[in-house]
């Protein structure tokens, strides 16, 4: 099951996520999004700060650390209700300031 064709759904949540559709291109079916990072914004997958064996609190413990427990508790949520079987620690993160290298916020990527 895809979870693309969410978006409209998950609007009502939030604004932190990346809408995804799907394309077909080469007669392959292809999972699409528009770029959301610039030359002044990157993005850092959750994976970059915890590369261990995770588990929903040991999640929310280190997202509680770096300021973010509340959009990631969120992003629970969404996947229980959309029955998003594919979160893993690439597919969400952190936008950053390229020039600063800091945190202005999180990202729900694959939704």
């Amino acid at each position: 099951m895809t979870n693309a064709g969410f978006s409209h759904e998950i609007k009502h949540f939030t604004e932190n996520y990346v809408s995804y559709g799907l394309r077909t291109h080469n007669s392959r079916v292809c999972s699409v999004c528009d770029i959301f990072t610039s030359e002044d914004y990157g993005f850092i997958p959750y994976a970059a700060v915890d590369s261990g064996n995770s588990t929903v609190a040991s999640i929310l413990r280190k997202m509680n650390d770096l300021g973010f427990e509340d959009e990631v508790r969120m992003m629970f949520v969404i996947d229980a209700v959309i029955m998003n079987a594919n979160r893993h620690k690439n597919n969400f993160g952190f936008i950053i300031d390229n020039r600063t290298l800091g945190t202005l916020r999180t990202r729900i990527i694959a939704v």
